[in-house]
């Protein structure tokens, strides 16, 4: 099955499951290792001089997972159905193919529906009685797996950004809530979660919680295989994650006891999802017309600042055609919003700095009496009308947007391999001439910044804080290095002007008021 633009899937009569799903996309592929002639079956880390890598359109059924996602079976139950057992194609049209298998006196039937575009495949299962008059029940235990593989070779840097180690986690939304773990997590028995309070602490090897499991899946950073489902009806579902040291991590779903009397049978309704987290894709997915949130897959800081912002950025990408053209556009159109909030911070800063003589004066007048310096510091500030915090504060009102800003650009499959200039060609792989050249630039910024009154710390801080960024710069994707360059690029312009515009004019230093 083609669908031009979209994908290329495969399915086998072993499972009744695709066994390929290729993207078509042709900004949708993915670099794979190949070995060299006379290399070992098995690359053996990252820097292997025998094998070496190349792009290809991302299949993202996984061979090295074992099992095939969406296969099904019925563990606990009173027949047997293996996830690998032979099906027979019974009905094949160009949006719908169907597949039986018979145990005994229950026969199964699987129904693939196929989207003429996108990424939603609907998936019903029927199980169907088809014994005597009089006969014992049957009893259905359904699973339905999702699986992935995560090449061992590679690991996350010690910061956790960019793509440079392609991730793979296990996840299901229980009741609205995500769980997530990725393959280390499984096999070490640790609590998941980017800057999660219990982020390292010892648990039981992989996962296991019942719940109104809404769906199952196994992602990347911008890619997600799921399985969906309806509501309950007041039975809980049990998702389970796990992984094994070959790289298999593996999402299952396990459904209640379903009783079938002799003549009847029972209709699981349920959607897969295979394709990029594409945020309008992911909203459309429904089972039974119930909203399975399929979008919390794209895991958000402020969602409700990031949405908008990336709704902006695309909405400026089709007009200029370029992402990196965009990111540089909508972060100037951030910085007009946060303008007024910044010139009240400079003007607080500037005001605290021309009182450094006075300042100076009151720590050699009450250095050793702590208390009361910082009394006259207090009352200095008031006779001259500065609010010691009014440096912060605006700082403070900005936080939520940039980091808003922040986590949409670190989760849009948008800038997916989007090439910007030169040799940035992909805006969520890292770059580190870009990182070297923001570190530089913030370093002529904090030259330009007022310095506060406690000049030593100002002037600690304006060294560590470029070779930090610099360093933090180099293992984020290219299109958030691009942000903070061309941010503070724009900060120093302001800065400057700010300086020409507000010339200080140090207070000359008086002696303090007698007690």
């Amino acid at each position: 099955m083609v669908r031009p633009g979209f994908f290329r899937a495969v399915f086998t009569s072993w499972g009744a499951a695709p066994a390929e799903f290729t993207l078509l996309n042709p900004q949708y592929k993915e670099k794979v290792w190949v070995p060299k002639k006379g290399a070992g079956a098995v690359r053996q880390g990252e820097d292997d001089p025998n094998w070496e890598s190349k792009l290809e359109p991302i299949n993202l059924i996984k061979p090295q997972a074992g099992i095939l996602p969406y296969s099904a079976y019925f563990p606990e139950s009173s027949f047997q159905l293996p996830p690998s057992a032979a099906w027979t194609l019974t009905q094949q049209t160009e949006d719908e193919l169907v597949y039986t298998v018979d145990v005994g006196s229950v026969h199964l039937e699987k129904h693939w529906r196929l989207p003429r575009e996108g990424y939603e495949l609907g998936l019903q299962l029927v199980v169907e009685h088809r014994g005597k008059p009089g006969e014992a029940p049957i009893t259905a235990n359904l699973a339905v797996p999702v699986s992935g593989w995560q090449d061992p070779a590679e690991r996350a840097s010690g910061l956790g950004f960019g793509r440079r180690y392609k991730l793979t986690q296990a996840s299901c939304d229980i009741g609205g809530k995500l769980r997530h773990k990725t393959h280390e997590d499984l096999l070490h028995g640790r609590s998941g979660g980017f800057l999660s309070c219990n982020q390292g602490v010892a648990q039981p090897p992989g996962f296991s919680e019942s719940g109104d499991v809404k769906w199952v899946g196994i992602g990347e950073p911008f890619f997600l295989v799921a399985a969906a489902f309806g509501p309950t009806e007041g039975s809980e579902r049990r998702c389970r994650l796990s992984g094994d040291p070959s790289g298999q991590v593996l999402a299952e779903a396990l459904f209640p006891t379903r009783r079938v009397e002799a003549g009847q049978k029972v209709t699981y309704e349920m959607a897969a999802y295979l394709g990029p987290k594409l945020l309008d894709r992911l909203d459309a997915v429904t089972v039974g017309g119930a909203d399975v949130h399929l979008k919390d897959a794209v895991d958000y800081t402020l969602e409700f600042i990031a949405r908008p912002m990336l709704w902006v950025l695309k909405q400026i990408q089709r007009v200029v055609w370029n992402w990196g053209v965009a990111v540089i556009l909508i972060t100037i159109l951030l910085k007009l919003i946060t303008y007024y909030p910044t010139v009240r911070s400079m003007k607080s800063m500037r005001a605290m700095t021309s009182l450094k003589p006075k300042m100076d004066a009151l720590r050699e007048k009450y250095g050793e009496d702590k208390n009361r310096l910082n009394q006259e510091v207090m009352n200095l500030y008031k006779q001259h009308g500065i609010n010691p915090l009014g440096g912060c504060l605006p700082m403070l009102i900005q936080m939520p947007i940039y980091l808003a800003f922040y986590s949409m650009l670190s989760n849009a499959v948008e800038i997916y391999r989007a090439s910007f200039v030169g040799p940035v060609n992909d805006l969520t792989a890292p770059y580190w001439p870009l990182a070297v050249i923001t570190g530089g630039i913030m370093f002529i910024q904090a030259k330009l910044s007022p310095q506060s009154p406690d000049s030593q710390q100002q002037q600690m801080m304006m060294y560590m804080m470029p070779v930090m960024m610099a360093l933090f710069t180099l293992f984020t994707p290219s299109g958030l290095t691009l942000y903070i360059l061309i941010n503070s690029l724009l900060t120093m312009a302001q800065q400057w002007w700010f300086n020409r515009t507000h010339p200080l004019t140090p207070s000359p230093a008086s002696k303090p008021a007698r007690a």
